[in-house]
């Protein structure tokens, strides 16, 4: 009788672990924080919170019709400004640091199940150095983008999507401050001024004799990246291709100058916009780039890069603006206006010290 018994509490527990963890599955499945399956159901809203997690599976399953791509300088662009603006439904397809194959890969599964109107392209110089063959994804999301399903195991019985994100997901639809626009913000509560820009500001580097860095520096995987940007450009003549020059502080164009990587980015992005421009469905626009009033005003950035939100708001309401387009006739010389602030900048640097930047945007003869 005794055995019978202990059976029966051994099956009474798989039965239990078995409903318990099917239980959490299925809650994982039916509500799907991180997109990896379809798009919300039941009403709920799509939180974004974490690109890495949930960036693959957003442009997979969300309803859109346009693109926001870039790296975390257009990170908090406000697409709802964008969306008010050009008649369109936009989601973010960013990443830090994003490389070029990582928001090709967006862009290929974005035109396998979408229509597209426009495409957004933050376009960030680095972006065109990556490798085609270096890993895209990060170690940690490969079970989200792989499509194993035996990998799914890590995303069914985990702890932070059970227990954090789902319930945060749960909370934002029952609220009413919910918008598609403030996906993945990084800068709507950071301080902006020269303290903080100077806190990681370097620009001294290592000496290395010049002779040993040209314009060609990386030559051979700008031009796969372009060839790999350009083949989308001319696979889809129905969709309009917005790419769109961030405005970086001028202090990380300062620290590419000290790298000796300045007269290669520039050379890049002259090759970018003599490729692309000649296409219909092509537009560039300055989106204040090489803009001293912008880009040497240290009290609109957070840090060596990136912008607060004065700045993003701006790019929102410049994208397709016709009064920022960088035309054929134009690009040369939008480049030369970006390398004229940095010579000033570079000048007073270097003869007043780095304090001045406390008096506010420099001023270009």
């Amino acid at each position: 009788m005794k055995r019978n018994n202990d059976k029966k509490l051994v099956w009474h527990f798989l039965i239990g672990v078995v409903f318990f963890l099917g239980g959490a599955a299925l809650l994982v499945f039916l509500v799907d924080p991180f997109f990896h399956y379809h798009k919300p159901w039941f009403g709920l809203q799509p939180l974004q919170y974490s690109h890495q997690y949930q960036g693959y599976g957003a442009v997979e399953h969300l309803e859109y019709d346009s693109l926001l791509l870039g790296s975390s300088v257009v990170m908090s662009i406000n697409t709802d400004t964008l969306d008010n603006r050009l008649d369109c439904t936009t989601i973010k397809a960013v990443g830090n640091s994003a490389s070029a194959p990582l928001l090709e890969t967006y862009l290929d599964t974005a035109f396998k199940e979408h229509d597209l109107k426009y495409v957004f392209y933050g376009l960030d110089v680095f972006s065109l150095y990556w490798d085609q063959n270096a890993a895209i994804f990060p170690e940690e999301v490969d079970y989200l983008v792989n499509k194993n399903p035996f990998d799914d195991i890590h995303y069914f019985w985990n702890g932070a999507v059970i227990g954090e994100k789902i319930p945060d997901m749960l909370l934002a639809s029952r609220g009413d401050g919910f918008s598609w626009g403030l996906a993945y913000q990084i800068n709507h509560q950071g301080d902006c001024n020269p303290d903080m820009v100077l806190k990681n500001y370097n620009p001294t580097i290592d000496e290395v004799e010049y002779e040993e860095h040209d314009y060609r520096y990386g030559y051979d995987e700008v031009e796969a990246n372009l060839d790999r940007i350009e083949g989308l450009v001319k696979a889809h003549p129905e969709t309009k291709f917005e790419f769109f020059l961030p405005p970086y502080c001028i202090t990380w164009w300062y620290r590419a100058d000290n790298q000796y990587l300045l007269e290669s980015y520039l050379y890049s992005l002259d090759r970018v916009m003599e490729r692309l421009l000649p296409y219909e469905n092509v537009s560039f626009y300055t989106t204040d780039f090489n803009n001293a009033d912008v880009i040497t005003n240290l009290y609109l950035y957070q840090d060596v890069a990136h912008g607060g939100t004065q700045v993003t708001e701006q790019m929102a309401l410049e994208i397709g603006n016709p009064d920022y387009e960088i035309t054929l006739e134009t690009y040369k010389q939008e480049l030369s206006d970006l390398q004229k602030v940095l010579d000033c900048f570079k000048e007073r640097a270097e003869t007043e010290g780095i304090e001045f930047v406390y008096n506010g945007p420099i001023q270009i003869d």
